[in-house]
């Protein structure tokens, strides 16, 4: 038997309990049976996935200790370790760090594979724990040799998505994850949430890892930056000098401000709608061109006074929000009733809404082939702009149209959005007074993480991190009024990242005797926007 090490169990975010250390095996086929195009949760059937792939080793019940290398599988038990900053173990980084793992996997398809993971525990007395994990697509789980979970759902991982009971034997324990695709992520704690005293993983020799691997010697140094300018004051005029030394540091991270065009907006239509009027109009920008933006107004007997400007993420586009195109059909990403035409609904709520075509989607996607936002973002730093700051642009030019209309306060916007649209909104929210409401729906992750595993042009603001990261970012729209919303399911953005992003930001509200102006809001929905929490928040801060 390979000689164990006993290693700690490791912290994320103040989520305590991660298993890093693992022994892994595969690949072996799934052979998937695809259907329709599925939706978040719904089941999902594979010819082997109740098979027993490991024969060789006794079968999947005899698999309680670390087992010998034998056997004809493409990876025979490599010892690993999870992602260094997430505790994620996900293959494709696997690959990156293990050559061993890249040899394997050369000629397979991941997305129709099973493989193996497993985890050893020593507990110094026999305890009962809480066990919380994800597997891409679920798992069949053994504990101790026996199976006590056998799930197979469409999701991708999903932090603390299930939670079952162990009760542990003093000394040795082990826990055999059955996989589809790409990754895993699991904890242990105890009934306050915290890694349980006296227990330890039991993990053998790290695999022999690459050593010029450029992305991830990156990322190990963006785990070495400590934050330099954190907000510590406990008072109104501790957070005020805080935020006169930060906000240059913030608006520096913009860029150069965007000249705004003095073109004249030009009007296109107005399309009378269920509860509203569409007014369609050509705004200007830089080069004398225009971009495509809707207004919708609601019907007089339903309008409440309160605007909001509303910029779509990647999976609901600017046609889709407001309500003008159909309804994308359920992907992985939704759980429940669509939202894609949330502007449309908070219209029909009473809200005047504005929504435009952002650079990069629908009609403004000109720059060919590849990732778009990232292509701006290299154009626009290349001139000294930034991305986020060619938005803001965008965003206050739609903004000083919205604000000539009848009952409008230019003054008193609201700023929201979903995914990247959520990303812009505090973004520009932090930047921009004007916003006296911000809301973020599963669109907030730290910067460490941007510089960690990189993201899109569009919610990179460079040279900020590591003065400060996304909660410093955020504690400058204090004492305005802020919504941090984020699906339970979500896996594009993390329930415990997002939570503890807001812990740190919370402390500048409650230091402006403002706390009941920053919310926390969970909601039982995957990568969506909810309309009656954003109602709700808008109709009080606005």
């Amino acid at each position: 038997m390979p000689e164990l090490h006993k290693q700690p169990l490791y912290t994320w975010e103040g989520a305590q309990g991660f298993l890093r250390h693992w022994y892994v095996c595969g690949f072996f086929p799934a052979n998937v049976i695809h259907g329709e195009d599925p939706n978040l949760m719904d089941a999902k059937n594979s010819e082997h996935w109740e098979t027993d792939h490991l024969g060789a080793w006794g079968g999947e019940a005899a698999i309680t200790d670390a087992p010998q290398q034998e056997g004809d599988a493409g990876i025979n038990w490599l010892p690993v370790q999870a992602d260094a900053f997430k505790q994620k173990l996900l293959m494709g980084e696997l690959r990156q760090n293990y050559p061993e793992i890249d040899t394997a996997a050369q000629d397979v398809n991941l997305g129709d594979a099973q493989w193996y993971a497993l985890a050893l525990l020593d507990s110094d007395a026999e305890r009962t724990v809480t066990l919380k994990f994800s597997v891409h697509d679920s798992t069949r789980l053994f504990f101790n040799g026996a199976l006590i979970f056998d799930e197979h759902k469409w999701h991708h991982v999903i932090y603390d998505e299930v939670s079952v009971e162990l009760s542990l034997n003093q000394g040795r324990n082990s826990l055999l994850f059955k996989n589809e695709r790409d990754g895993l992520v699991a904890r242990i704690v105890d009934d306050n949430g915290k890694a349980p005293e006296g227990l330890v993983q039991l993990a053998g020799d790290d695999a022999p890892r690459r050593v010029d691997n450029a992305a991830h010697a990156m990322r190990l140094h963006a785990l070495t930056l400590e934050i330099n300018n954190p907000f510590t004051g406990s008072s109104q005029e501790d957070l005020s000098t805080w935020q006169n030394e930060f906000r240059p540091i913030y608006e520096r991270g913009m860029g150069v401000r965007v000249p705004l065009s003095s073109n004249a907006v030009k009007e296109v239509q107005q399309v009378a709608c269920d509860g509203y009027t569409r007014f369609e109009i050509k705004v200007p920008c830089e080069g004398d061109e225009y971009f495509d933006a809707s207004i919708l107004i609601p019907d007089d007997n339903r309008r409440n006074g309160k605007t909001i400007i509303t910029p779509h993420g990647h999976r609901f586009w600017y046609k889709h929000v407001i309500g003008v195109d159909p309804e994308p059909q359920p992907r992985w990403s939704q759980m429940g009733p669509e939202d894609a035409n949330y502007n449309e609904q908070l219209a029909q709520a009473g809200f005047v809404t504005a929504a435009f075509a952002q650079r990069g989607f629908d009609n403004r996607n000109d720059v060919g082939d590849g990732h778009a936002c990232n292509q701006l973002a290299r154009m626009a730093e290349s001139m000294g702009y930034t991305l986020p700051g060619f938005y803001h642009a965008d965003i206050t030019c739609l903004a000083d149209h919205v604000a000539t209309i009848d009952g409008v306060d230019g003054d008193n916007l609201g700023l929201g959005g979903l995914s990247g649209g959520a990303s812009i909104s505090w973004i520009i929210g932090a930047y921009d007074e004007r916003f006296k409401a911000v809301a973020t729906f599963c669109g907030l992750a730290r910067a460490r993480s941007w510089a960690y595993s990189g993201a899109c042009g569009m919610q990179i603001v460079p040279d900020v991190f590591p003065s400060g990261d996304s909660g410093e970012m955020l504690s400058l729209i204090a004492p305005r009024a802020l919504l941090i919303g984020q699906g339970r399911y979500d896996a594009s953005f993390s329930i415990l990242e997002s939570k503890s992003i807001y812990e740190d930001a919370r402390k500048a509200w409650v230091a402006a005797g403002v706390e009941d102006k920053i919310q926390f809001e969970v909601i039982d929905s995957g990568h969506q926007f909810h309309v009656p929490t954003a109602a709700a928040f808008f109709e009080k801060n606005l």
